[in-house]
């Protein structure tokens, strides 16, 4: 059962662990649904949301999305080369 049903608080870590997880997944939908280069990505969540560098990106559809969902990475993988 997750912690909040017993009225515990979840830790920073986790927060901010959930926190990263729901960025790479707004980045790969973004990538998925225009065919954005990582420039491209990376501007725009810098001009509307959360600044954002084309490194990070990058590490974010390359290295961490993989292990989160590997199917938003299989869909992303042939746009981001």
């Amino acid at each position: 059962m997750p912690k909040e049903e017993f009225g515990e608080q979840k830790s920073v870590a986790e927060q901010k662990h959930e926190e990263m997880v729901r960025r790479v997944k707004e980045v790969a939908d973004y990538t998925i649904e225009t065919g954005a280069s990582t420039r491209q990505v990376a501007k725009f969540f810098t001009e509307n949301r959360y600044k954002i560098s084309n490194a990070t990106v990058c590490t974010y559809l390359t290295q961490r999305l993989p292990k989160i969902d590997f199917a938003r990475y299989a869909l992303v993988k042939p746009i981001h080369r």
